[in-house]
C-alpha cells in the first residue's frame, strides 16, 4: 500500500534515509487515502502534543495509521488489510 501511494501523492517523501514513514501534507495525504483506497477516518487521539494518531478504513478492509502534526504534515506509520470492527465492552467486563 505504501509504495502504492508514494506514487501517487505528489509530494511524498520519506522523513530521512534511514525512515521508511512516507509524509506529506495532510491534505494530500487524506486525498490519496481517500482517493486510492477509499479509505475514510474511523477514529482518532492525542498521541502528543505535537500531533494525533488518525485511524483510516475502507469498507473492503485496507487501513492505515497516520500521524497528524502540528505543522501541517502527516506521516505513515502502517497500512495493511482486513481490519475488523470490534465491539465495545462495558469497562470491568471480561474480554
Amino acid at each position: 500500500m505504501i509504495g502504492v501511494l508514494s506514487a501517487g501523492a505528489t509530494g511524498v517523501m520519506p522523513v530521512s534515509a534511514q525512515d521508511a514513514r512516507l509524509c506529506t501534507s495532510r491534505d494530500a495525504m487524506v486525498k490519496a487515502l481517500k482517493g486510492k483506497y477509499q479509505e475514510q477516518r474511523r477514529g482518532m487521539g492525542v498521541a502528543s502534543r505535537a500531533g494525533i494518531m488518525e485511524f483510516y478504513v475502507s469498507d473492503k478492509g485496507t487501513w492505515t495509521i497516520v500521524m497528524s502534526m502540528a505543522n501541517g504534515i502527516s506521516c505513515i506509520l502502517a497500512a495493511g488489510r482486513d481490519w475488523e470492527d470490534l465491539a465495545v465492552k462495558p469497562a470491568g467486563t471480561n474480554i
